[in-house]
């Protein structure tokens, strides 16, 4: 499914400013994350909540994101990276999967708290660190409709979709999970090679995408297996490069 986005289909945290001061002289306003209430220069999350969100700047991994604890700013490859095959050329993660980052995703997927997941989706639409001209479309990671129903939502639709949005890119919601596979975080090594989610995955549409540049959105990178089979999916439907963007990442 193909969408044009305007700006009714999310509401524009530009817009809830305008309405703070009507909303604070009713109601107290709290942190989406710790719930204590907010000061007169907060929006949605508190001042120590927001220093708990760890920023992965350089130096990192130029495919996976995973960051280097050294005193240069050069990007490389590291060595895990060196020895796995990709289909996509690059993944950029905005926030290591720990402390507030870790909470936020947690109470959007599993608490279905929709309104955390565009609190996200405004910190990466804001923090775009890669040539986002060069893409053509914007694919969510994405659900089998059971899991869909019974969450409500898709957060990594989310987070696509203010991108999109904001950048006035085509987001196509073309990538289809036919059946469930284990989540890979928590998953050994052994058990990640054997969670076949390349074989879940269709394509929809597989004439679109012939010769254009791809950016995939998800919520966590941990290995990079999910983000690689729907690389591998799309460039069978005859994308030309594949981008990554994750909110966070899980970092050994």
């Amino acid at each position: 499914m193909v969408f044009e986005y305007t700006k009714l289909h999310m509401v524009q945290l530009p817009i809830f400013k305008a309405f703070l001061p009507f909303f604070r002289f009713f109601f107290e306003l709290q942190c989406i994350n710790c719930r204590t209430n907010l000061s007169d220069v907060e929006t949605y999350i508190c001042n120590e909540c927001y220093q708990k969100l760890y920023f992965i700047t350089k130096p990192r991994c130029i495919r996976c994101s995973h960051p280097f604890y050294t005193d240069s700013s050069v990007d490389y490859t590291c060595g895990e990276c060196e020895r796995k095959k990709f289909f996509f050329e690059r993944v950029i993660c905005l926030v290591s999967y720990e402390g507030t980052a870790k909470a936020l995703i947690q109470k959007c997927k599993y608490g279905k708290d929709y309104s955390i997941g565009t609190y996200m989706s405004f910190l990466m639409s804001t923090n775009i660190s890669f040539p986002i001209a060069k893409i053509h479309y914007i694919v969510p990671v994405p659900l089998t409709k059971k899991k869909l129903k019974s969450r409500g939502f898709n957060q990594s639709y989310i987070l696509a979709s203010r991108i999109a949005q904001k950048y006035k890119i085509t987001l196509v919601d073309t990538l289809i999970k036919n059946h469930e596979t284990t989540a890979q975080v928590g998953l050994g090594v052994k058990e990640r090679r054997h969670n076949q989610i390349e074989t879940s995955l269709t394509l929809s549409h597989d004439t679109m995408f012939q010769g254009k540049n791809i950016l995939v959105v998800d919520d966590v990178y941990t290995t990079g297996t999910t983000l690689n089979a729907c690389a591998k999916v799309l460039k069978r439907g005859g994308a030309k490069k594949i981008y990554g963007y994750v909110f966070a990442r899980t970092v050994k």
